[in-house]
């Protein structure tokens, strides 16, 4: 495929996917309306689901191909980032008294697990 067909199927490919992705939060909206549950709760969910998708894609299509490993590196894989994003995100802002004696105790672990590192 040249350039210009790779370039025009992305370019449908992205519009199909933005219409798509209008329509169905359209319609979620719409039937959370018709059954009383808040928008906020539909958008959750949503966004629930479209981060759990491609996981699952991921591993189906792993598993189909007889590769289990990547299957069980991107579940844990997505749980360590998925920690580590929601627990930064929750630090933001959030200030904290710094105590002198667990400056110390930190620089002690820290140098610590240098040597560990260093001299196995």
């Amino acid at each position: 495929m040249d350039l210009f067909t790779s370039a025009a199927w992305l370019t449908l490919s992205l519009t199909l996917l933005i219409w798509g992705a209008n329509k169905f939060i359209d319609s979620a909206s719409s039937i959370a309306g018709k059954l009383g549950i808040s928008d906020f709760i539909i958008g959750l969910s949503v966004i629930a689901l479209g981060t759990s998708f491609p996981e699952i894609f991921v591993g189906i299509s792993s598993i189909v191909n007889n590769n289990e490993e990547l299957a069980l590196g991107a579940i844990v894989g997505s749980n360590i980032s998925n920690v580590a994003l929601i627990f930064g995100v929750s630090c933001i802002g959030y200030t904290a008294a710094i105590n002198p004696s667990s400056n110390k105790n930190f620089v002690a672990l820290a140098m610590k697990c240098h040597y560990c590192y260093l001299c196995p």
